[in-house]
């Protein structure tokens, strides 16, 4: 019997024991990010004082992120997402010497729709880091629409050639779906004055030439 109770007495003692360890290491989950915050916060203003922009945009952009990822919401509006991933690419600019830059299509009436926080900084890191090691003026594009009742979302890096080429040919097919201009008068509109290359960077990029897209579009 009173082997018993030492053995229970002892097993309360380790118990108690381990629920304090389990205490003090949620006390300190909660103020190692606060402590982390305050001196980003501290940091920036060195910055400021001693006229050193690129270090006080990084410390003030890092805590901006940090509570962002220790926030308690699980779901955050699409828009306040964008933002945070703009920080985290200011960050990655500078890191980079401006080798990198975020470019953001976001329609006005999607920004207040719900998406799981954090959900797009990994995917970006990634295009980052795999997608664009050794790029000069490399481009993560983040495109943001609507289909039916769903929101999709696509994260594609390029370099700035490639990004500006896709931007001219999309801009030549909404040229060339309004059916109004001819195709060499589209090739000038969008910056091609050679009509055979124009033809052929459309169909890599189009998949048809840019006589049968306008044809599909009438």
């Amino acid at each position: 019997m009173v082997g018993a109770l030492k053995r229970n007495q002892e097993q309360l003692v380790e118990n108690q024991r381990e629920l304090n360890q389990a205490q003090i290491r949620m006390l300190q989950a909660q103020l190692n990010p606060h402590f982390l915050c305050n001196t980003l916060d501290t940091v920036k203003w060195i910055g400021k004082i001693h006229q050193v922009p690129q270090v006080a945009l990084m410390a003030a952009n890092l805590g901006d992120i940090l509570r962002f990822c220790i926030s308690r919401e699980e779901f955050v509006p699409i828009s306040r997402e964008v933002e945070i991933l703009r920080r985290y690419m200011e960050i990655q600019s500078i890191r980079l010497s401006g080798r990198c830059s975020l470019t953001v299509e976001l329609p006005g009436e999607l920004e207040g729709l719900l998406v799981p926080r954090m959900i797009l900084q990994p995917i970006v890191e990634n295009a980052v880091l795999h997608g664009l090691p050794g790029v000069e003026n490399g481009v993560v594009q983040v495109k943001v629409w609507k289909e039916g009742e769903r929101m999709k979302i696509t994260v594609t890096d390029y370099t700035i050639l490639n990004y500006l080429t896709r931007y001219r040919i999309h801009r030549a097919m909404k040229l060339l779906r309004d059916c109004r201009m001819k195709v060499y008068e589209v090739a000038e509109q969008v910056g091609y004055r050679d009509i055979t290359y124009f033809s052929a960077t459309f169909k890599k990029v189009a998949g048809l030439s840019p006589s049968e897209y306008q044809d599909t579009c009438r």
